[in-house]
């Protein structure tokens, strides 16, 4: 069975994670993730994601897993993504290319878009060659994400 916790970030702005087992199985920004779940606190993961957003420390040993279905492709640019490190980003091209799919960047974004971990998976640190690029909660969450990582 999956509960949800969250963290009031501010006055306008929520974080919800779906967790299942200890792990985290899905997280957004906005409420739709938790429509008809029992809440049940989880401070040892909501004190990560603390650390994170008033801190400003890097996002480590969260437990996760994926809970919706994912294609290999999608899974093997989410595993890339993981990898970028806390104030660092990189092009929608340079993930293709570590994943030795050179022309697939446009499908590297799609299978971003599909994210169910943001924050965890951290799609805001893939940017386009000639700006941002996009983000499913918005682009002004991901320049606030940017900006907590010093990257704006």
């Amino acid at each position: 069975m999956s509960f949800y916790d969250y963290l009031k970030i501010d006055n306008t702005l929520n974080f919800y994670f779906v967790w299942c087992d200890g792990e985290v199985v899905k997280t957004s920004f906005d409420n739709k993730i938790i429509k008809n779940m029992e809440k049940r606190d989880n401070e040892k993961i909501k004190k990560l994601f603390e650390n994170y957003f008033f801190h400003r420390k890097p996002l480590t040993d969260i437990p996760y897993k994926f809970g919706i279905r994912l294609t290999e492709f999608e899974k093997l640019v989410l595993k890339e993504t993981h990898k970028i490190p806390f104030g660092k980003t990189i092009t929608y091209k340079a993930v293709a290319d570590r994943i030795g799919r050179e022309n697939s960047y446009r499908a590297v974004g799609n299978a971003l878009g599909k994210n169910p971990l943001p924050v965890i998976i951290p799609c805001h640190r893939v940017l386009s060659k000639t700006g941002l690029g996009g983000f499913t909660g918005g682009l002004d969450i991901k320049k606030y994400l940017l900006k907590i990582e010093g990257l704006l």
